[in-house]
Formats: C-alpha cells, structure tokens, sequence
C-alpha cells in the first residue's frame, strides 16, 4: 500500500505551502500506480498472480482499481449475509 501526499510545502517560502503537488487532480495516483506497477509487476508475473496496487492519497483519494475491488468484496461480502440470514439480497430485488 502507498498512501501519497498531494499536497507540498516549503519552508524557504511558507506563502507556497498547501499548493498542489500535481496539476492534474489524480496525478498523485497515477504516478504512484506507475510506480508500483514498474517495481513489481515482473516478480508477481513469474508467479502467474494479478497484481493491484493499492495508493490512497492524504486527501481521501482512492485509486481506481483498488476501489473497485473493494467494492467487489464488500458486496460479495453483503450478499452472503443476507443469505446466511434468510433474507433476500437487497440488490437484486426490484422495487
């Protein structure tokens, strides 16, 4: 996991703290991903295993994929519950 501040400041210039690090809003993200990606996709492609990285930002920001795996999880993980309870799962009804 890789969290990454978006944020930058300067002590020899105190008016600059607080200024963006990346223009674009997901550059954080994006670089930290390439990073990740550029460090150990080859060890886990020897194993045959995906790899996903897993970069948030200090201010909240989730990168994409990850966040789409987690959400994955979560509903998988509601779906069971309600199943184990002898209700019927929620998403699938229609209202």
């Amino acid at each position: 996991m890789t969290v990454r501040g978006v944020f930058h400041g300067s002590c020899n210039h105190p008016a600059h703290n607080g200024e963006a690090s990346y223009a674009d809003p997901n550059g954080a993200i994006d670089a930290a991903v390439k990073a990740k990606f550029d460090n150990y996709q080859h060890d886990y492609s020897e194993r045959n295993f995906l790899f996903l990285p897993a970069v948030m930002t200090t201010s909240g920001r989730t990168s994409g994929n990850f966040l789409r795996l987690l959400y994955i999880l979560a509903h998988r993980q509601a779906a069971n519950f309600f199943t184990r309870m002898g209700f019927p799962d929620p998403s699938s009804s229609t209202i």
